[in-house]
């Protein structure tokens, strides 16, 4: 007879360590010094338990979200590793990559969130489960999280985790932006940060915390119950679209010698008939033929998807030419300030798209070297005519299967110098 087995959410951060039972918080504790991986060890030794989850925050896992297209497994994963190198989180060397989508798919564009573990972390999962014969989960705690802030009626918020500080942003229920930000800043600092770089905001955003709400009050703040995050959570799932997903499925022992017996009682049930070896090779290569017609049928849909794109841009540059064409009717002066502003852009860089109104100007560029934007920037402030340069914001995409950084820059003109002209 089977023994359900007990499981114990764990939420660990730097400084964190939180750890949900049956629906209850039965520790939280702050260590000062940082938590350790022992101490994670002796606190979920205490309360016996044969399966363990493990939401996590840095420096226990590294995170990145973005939009992009349907995308296989295996570029799944590939996708991960190279969009966590891009980030700087290379550098900590990270040795398993994971990712989940965060909404069904239903759009040409999808919220796809990727996890690193450290090596800490992973020296920390062997332990409990070689030495103490442990099941553990790893998965990010902003993932388990996101369901419950997309259900909120802002479309525009503050979140704040254990520690993890981050900006969300959605439309209806489907997550367009999540952006970690650093900790221990001022509300004003954070809205600079993102009224800069990203966009404006339309005033203050409410801000969601994480917690216990039998144990704590949120006098300003929102809660967002960790003990309703631990019960709604359903486990890993065995590709990025039903879950949060460990680039390779990792089957535990006992699971694997249970699917060893099973295999082994079909094979001798079906050893009785004469047919078997030739019926065996007949599905083996039907199923391969399927395989194939899947993964070309997979490869095809993101050859289309490129390819629109590539069209897309593609009218984006004749709208450019077309605006060209109607400028060269306009009035001297401002044919010869675009001229000042374009002229002195460096062979690397590359206009794709710009806007001018009044004394405001928005350039969007492409370069294939994404050192190249604090040069612009610095060329561009040089300018007379210009009298403040910001980069508005930045991404990484792919034209004609060649990396290029997109970057838009918002610039404001000198009224004094407009009036020279």
């Amino acid at each position: 007879m089977f023994r359900r087995k007990r499981t114990c959410f764990v939420f660990l951060s730097r400084h964190q360590l939180w750890i949900v039972q049956q629906k209850h918080l039965v520790q939280a504790e702050t260590f000062e010094a940082g938590v350790k991986a022992q101490d994670v060890i002796r606190n979920c030794l205490q309360w016996e338990v044969q399966r363990l989850v493990l939401l996590l925050e840095p420096p226990w896992i590294f995170v990145n979200f973005d939009r992009t297209i349907p995308l296989s497994r295996r570029d799944t994963r590939q996708y991960a590793e190279r969009m966590l190198t891009f980030r700087g989180l290379g550098e900590q060397q990270i040795v398993k990559v994971g990712a989940g989508f965060l909404e069904l798919p239903i759009r040409n564009q999808r919220g796809l969130l990727c996890g690193g573990l450290p090596p800490q972390t992973q020296a920390l999962v062997e332990s409990l489960e070689q030495q103490h014969r442990m099941e553990v989960q790893c998965v990010p705690l902003f993932y388990a999280c996101v369901p419950e802030l997309l259900q909120q009626e802002s479309d525009m918020m503050w979140f704040y985790g254990l520690e993890q500080f981050a900006f969300v942003e959605k439309q209806g229920r489907v997550l367009e932006r999540l952006i970690p930000l650093p900790n221990h800043l001022s509300m004003s600092t954070y809205e600079r940060i993102i009224s800069d770089t990203i966009r404006s905001l339309p005033g203050k955003l409410p801000t969601f915390r994480l917690g216990d709400i039998s144990q704590a009050s949120f006098a300003k703040e929102r809660p967002v119950s960790i003990t309703k995050v631990a019960s709604h959570w359903r486990g890993l799932g065995r590709n990025p679209y039903r879950g949060f997903w460990w680039g390779t499925e990792n089957w535990s022992w006992e699971l694997s010698g249970k699917v060893a017996v099973v295999a082994g009682c079909i094979s001798l049930l079906i050893g009785f008939y004469y047919w078997y070896d030739s019926t065996t090779q007949h599905i083996q290569q039907r199923q391969q033929q399927l395989e194939a017609a899947l993964q070309q049928l997979q490869e095809d849909e993101i050859q289309i998807d490129r390819l629109a794109a590539y069209q897309r841009q593609q009218e984006r540059f004749a709208q450019v030419n077309t605006v060209y064409q109607q400028l060269q009717g306009a009035s001297w002066a401002t044919h010869h300030l675009l001229s000042q502003l374009i002229h002195p852009l460096p062979p690397q860089v590359w206009i794709k798209h710009f806007s001018y109104e009044a004394q405001r100007l928005d350039l969007m560029l492409l370069t294939l070297h994404s050192p190249q934007i604090p040069h612009v920037l610095e060329i561009l402030g040089k300018i007379p005519a210009v009298q403040s340069v910001h980069l508005r914001s930045q991404e990484s995409l792919q034209i004609q299967k060649q990396q290029v950084t997109e970057f838009i820059l918002a610039i404001e003109l000198n009224p004094n110098q407009l009036k020279s002209l």
